[in-house]
């Protein structure tokens, strides 16, 4: 005996209501390994090479015209081979470009990482240092620090402000929260400049 037309109806979308919460998850189990290697992969690899341009002063050598990866190499003082493998992770990541055997800047790095005289507050070398002081000395270290096992200091972020109660200038970063309660504030001179420097101490 054949079932009834509104049976086979309700078969049939039982069946693709299954079949959908199956492909539904399996896409979500995809979005979540994607999320998952951007967490673990992505933000370091993409960092540590910007990083490393920073370190090799490479946008300065790169804000004229094009040049070739070996003349490059040899203004950054690095061996050409290896200058090569960063130069094209580079060009992954959107900071440079190459074209016939020739490389140089994205727009993008040349606006953002290359001083412009009509856009002076949009150069962010400086931020990239002082983030890169943070990676060695703080975010990579957080366990430590909030284990109380490591002592950070690190310029104080802007805006700093100040308190209603004292003129110390106080931390405006979350990252305050899971440093030791006891932090101060230190003044050091380094190289004929002062710097106010938190530190926080057992």
């Amino acid at each position: 005996m054949l079932p009834e037309p509104a049976a086979c109806e309700r078969l049939f979308l039982s069946i693709n209501c299954s079949q959908y919460m199956t492909m539904m998850n399996d896409i979500q189990l995809l979005q979540q390994n994607e999320r998952a290697n951007e967490l673990i992969f992505k933000g370091l690899v993409e960092f540590g090479c910007f990083k490393a341009a920073l370190e090799l002063d490479l946008f300065t050598h790169m804000a004229g015209s094009p040049k070739e990866a070996e003349t490059l190499a040899d203004d950054c003082q690095a061996i050409p081979s290896r200058f090569v493998m960063l130069l094209e992770a580079l060009r992954q990541i959107g900071i440079t470009l190459e074209s016939d055997g020739k490389w140089s800047l994205t727009p993008l790095a040349r606006a953002m990482f290359v001083p412009q005289a009509d856009q002076p507050n949009m150069y962010m070398v400086p931020v990239g240092k002082a983030m890169a002081h943070l990676s060695e000395n703080y975010y990579l270290k957080i366990a430590d620090a909030v284990r109380g096992k490591h002592e950070f200091r690190a310029e104080v972020p802007y805006p700093p402000y100040q308190g209603k109660t004292t003129s110390t200038l106080r931390r405006s970063t979350a990252v305050t929260h899971i440093l030791p309660s006891n932090s101060s504030l230190k003044q050091r001179s380094f190289q004929g400049q002062k710097t106010l420097l938190m530190s926080a101490v057992e």
